[in-house]
């Protein structure tokens, strides 16, 4: 099914969306739920890996660049149940850049986005463990 730059795949198991630009450059929306972590959920089958699979920013021509976008909804694992419509972009199938919360019935209006932080990484400090490591080598050499 397509027209007007808009073709839609529907053949189990991908369902994807496509919107090409009059200037050339595609965005693909493949159709997955999201966890409240923004990670994807889907079977890892041959379209899965290949749709994932390709580098987010495989060099092409100026303008007919392929954005590859996940788009669905949250899953509340708990209540199981269907939470907010979300489109995110992300490098690779568990790597989210941003994500983006669509309401319903919502007017045209610019998207507001943050980009997504992952967990904090503790601080090691490698010179007081060298300093411990000489000092134990010095007294190793001196005795």
């Amino acid at each position: 099914m397509s027209g007007d730059g808009v073709t839609m795949l529907d053949q189990e198991p991908a369902r994807e969306v496509c919107v090409t630009l009059d200037t050339g450059r595609a965005y693909r929306l493949r159709l997955n739920r999201h966890s409240d972590r923004n990670r994807v959920r889907s079977y890892p089958t041959r379209t899965d890996l290949a749709f994932w699979g390709a580098p987010a920013s495989a060099p092409t021509l100026d303008g007919m660049e392929e954005i590859r976008l996940a788009a669905g909804y949250r899953w509340d694992d708990e209540t199981r149940e269907i939470g907010a419509t979300v489109i995110s972009y992300r490098e690779g199938k568990d790597n989210p850049i941003w994500a983006v919360e669509v309401e319903a019935g919502a007017a045209a209006q610019p998207i507001a986005w943050a980009p997504i932080s992952g967990p904090n990484l503790p601080e090691i400090d490698l010179e007081r463990s060298l300093q411990v490591i000489d000092d134990d080598s010095e007294d190793a050499a001196g005795s």
